[in-house]
């Protein structure tokens, strides 16, 4: 059941980093912020986070993010 519901939050995530990205940045959005957005918990939201930066799509500083391969991240965002 996590799964299912983990699978579909990715491409939601991946999706508003694109909206809110700069460039190649996302500034002033916390993990918060974004699970706010999204409808989840902060946690999830972070998990979610956590495995862009893990598959090397995104880094995360403090209220800032990093779009490290925007093309996989659009993938992901279509997903």
């Amino acid at each position: 059941m996590e799964e299912l519901a983990f699978k579909g939050l990715i491409p939601r995530i991946a999706a508003l980093l694109l909206r809110e990205a700069d460039g190649d940045e996302v500034h002033g959005l916390s993990h918060q912020d974004i699970a706010e957005r999204l409808g989840v918990y902060r946690e999830t939201a972070t998990s979610a986070l956590n495995e862009l930066k893990t598959a090397g799509i995104i880094e995360i500083g403090r209220k800032r993010i990093t779009i490290t391969d925007r093309q996989r991240l659009e993938r992901a965002a279509s997903e």
